[in-house]
């Protein structure tokens, strides 16, 4: 694939103008995976997924525990999970403690990245 294998981004419900302006000129043919955590209330279903699939040109869904991460999707946290990436490019997905008092964790999913992808994240 090329020098890096996955991008992933975290932000707190304010930064959702700034991830939309990010993510929405990207091309459907983008080749790597963008993995998503944003700090967002946790009262059941999320819309980010609807919201940004909306406007942006890459498959947009909702990370689904055990699910293999491919290329060219952008891939939402599920609120009220922690999302890690296992070693062999799946996803799991726990309901451990908060980390910094939040749950889904920034910092679980970037120590997971880069602990699968080191410098290829």
């Amino acid at each position: 694939m090329g020098r890096y294998s996955a991008i992933v981004i975290g932000g707190s419900s304010g930064g959702l103008d700034a991830l939309e302006r990010l993510l929405s000129p990207l091309p459907p043919s983008f080749l790597l995976p963008l993995i998503v955590v944003m700090h967002l209330p946790q009262d059941g279903n999320s819309l980010l997924p609807e919201v940004l699939g909306k406007r942006c040109r890459m498959p947009v869904v909702e990370a689904a525990d055990k699910e293999r991460i491919v290329p060219g999707r952008i891939y939402i946290a599920p609120p009220g999970y922690h999302l890690q990436i296992e070693g062999d490019e799946t996803f799991s997905l726990s309901v451990d403690p908060k980390i910094n008092m939040s749950r889904p964790s920034l910092d679980v999913l970037f120590e997971t990245a880069a602990d699968t992808y080191g410098e290829g994240l």
